[in-house]
């Protein structure tokens, strides 16, 4: 079972995420886990101390509980399906990181608006929140139905710590999965190559992997071309995947780009 953490707010982005992780969660062997931060002002500025204090807190996390409940009312969503949404009070990153790190989960979900500047990905992606999440990060952009995953790998990638997951992750939800071994370059139109016709270390070294791994995939190709126009060619994926390092989450780090551009959810596991 892939158990799942979701962050909520009363908010467009979380609606879109929720659904998104509740049509999973229908279809796949998912528990689902939601989690709303109540923001408690600033630091420091309590009113009072006892039960003036604990009166406050409880009337603060109520105040959560029903914004998360009209949520789920709004969305028409079978509440025991996602069992009981937890309210905390506090820093929104720091209580969803201690929750990540204490709780038994295997992903992390949280909605992101698609716009058309790919700023406001990296912005997120650079947040404290994403950069020290311990667990591999879906988010969703749009509502698109979660049918099949597409990784995309470019040399460099580090496959031994990514293979225990991906086919955890595959295992567990059954995703037809789809691998691209992709050549970032400043090309007209997109090139494909299948495995017969490729003979790259790097694409025989993701062939491998799979198969040790014993991670099930109904293709493997390789393909040369730039972000824009593989964004646009996976556009209407369910789930478009790549490998994110840490220490490096600018624009020079391809998958960074491709995610960015992409319109349909993502997934990054983080390295």
């Amino acid at each position: 079972m892939i158990r799942t953490l979701i962050t909520l707010d009363k908010d467009l982005a979380s609606s879109i995420a929720l659904r998104y992780a509740c049509n999973a969660v229908r279809n796949f062997d998912m528990a689902l886990s939601a989690l709303h931060v109540e923001d408690p002002g600033p630091k420091g500025q309590f009113p009072g101390t006892g039960w003036v204090q604990r009166s406050w807190e409880t009337a603060l996390e109520e105040d959560g509980r029903q914004k998360i409940k009209s949520l789920i009312d709004m969305e028409n969503i079978n509440f025991p399906a996602l069992g009981l949404p937890k309210i905390r009070i506090g820093d929104k990153t720091e209580e969803t990181l201690l929750e990540a790190h204490t709780g038994n989960y295997d992903i992390f979900v949280e909605g992101l608006l698609t716009t058309e500047s790919t700023a406001d990905f990296y912005q997120a992606v650079k947040s404290q929140l994403l950069r020290k999440m311990p667990l591999p990060s879906i988010l969703v952009k749009n509502l698109i139905p979660l049918e099949s995953m597409v990784l995309v790998l470019t040399p460099g990638h580090d496959l031994g710590l990514l293979m225990p997951v991906l086919s955890y992750f595959i295992a567990q939800t059954g995703l037809p999965l789809k691998v691209l071994v992709w050549h970032p370059q400043k090309t007209s139109a997109l090139e494909f190559t299948d495995a017969q016709e490729n003979s790259n270390v790097f694409f025989t070294q993701v062939e491998e992997h799979l198969k040790t791994a014993n991670c099930s995939y109904i293709s493997l190709k390789a393909i040369k071309g730039p972000a824009e126009l593989l964004a646009e060619e996976l556009c209407r994926s369910g789930l478009v995947a790549s490998v994110v390092g840490r220490k490096n989450l600018g624009e020079s780090q391809p998958s960074m780009e491709l995610l960015a551009r992409m319109e349909s959810p993502v997934m990054m596991f983080w390295q």
